[in-house]
């Protein structure tokens, strides 16, 4: 009975990554960030430290014109800056885990986080990062 519990469980976690659900997790991502147009009006490469609790750990960050790529912590990091929001994927192994609004002010980078894919404001949670070098 142990053993059949076993497969069962093994089964379902490996239907649950299937490669469709990849591909819907990575498409509705890549939607998400395709909606955030504009201008970037701020720039947030640099090195940035978490403000308020170690939960991220250290993030490093790089802008291109309006693209941003780096890391937070063990994720890595994509996104868009329009204006002075900054908008983010987070993933790990191909898994988009989570999307991230934020807003530049200063030397600070606050907004708030959710794990639904795209974001949604009523999942969030917030955060502070404090830039700590360019």
């Amino acid at each position: 009975m142990k053993h059949a519990f076993l497969l069962l469980s093994l089964v379902a976690f490996i239907s649950c990554n299937s490669p469709a659900r990849f591909e819907a997790n990575r498409a509705a991502s890549a939607d998400w960030l395709g909606s955030k147009v504009g201008g970037a009006s701020v720039n947030v490469s640099g090195t940035w430290e978490d403000a308020a609790e170690d939960k991220w750990g250290m993030t490093y960050l790089t802008q291109n014109g309006n693209r941003v790529t780096g890391k937070v912590g063990l994720y890595t990091a994509n996104g868009i800056v329009s204006g002075s929001r900054v908008y983010l994927t987070l993933e790990e192994n191909n898994w988009v885990y989570y999307t991230v609004e934020a807003n530049v002010q200063g030397s600070m980078l606050e907004g708030l986080y959710s794990d639904k894919i795209p974001f949604e404001e009523s999942s969030a949670d917030p955060f502070a990062f404090r830039r700590i070098s360019n």
